[in-house]
């Protein structure tokens, strides 16, 4: 899977977990903060992008990662690409 193909699936993923988020809204710096998800929003996008890129995240890892960017690039290696 291209990485383009990954920022376009997890776009679609945290729109769809997040009210209000316009997914062509978020950039590569985007902050994953700043788009307004509490801990419930953020367990189910784990989950959800756990099911779309058949992977296992520890909890603590979206937590880690700043921006849409990051969180592109680190699951863009977990799938091997």
């Amino acid at each position: 899977m291209e990485k383009y193909e990954v920022a376009a699936k997890l776009r679609a993923i945290i729109a769809g977990r997040i009210d209000g988020v316009d997914p062509a809204g978020m950039h590569d710096d985007t902050e994953l903060t700043a788009l307004g998800a509490d801990s419930l929003a953020l367990s189910w996008i784990m989950a959800d992008v756990e099911d779309a890129f058949d992977f296992v995240m520890r909890g603590g890892e979206l937590m880690k990662l700043k921006t849409f960017a990051a969180f592109v690039d680190y699951v863009a290696q977990r799938v091997g690409k």
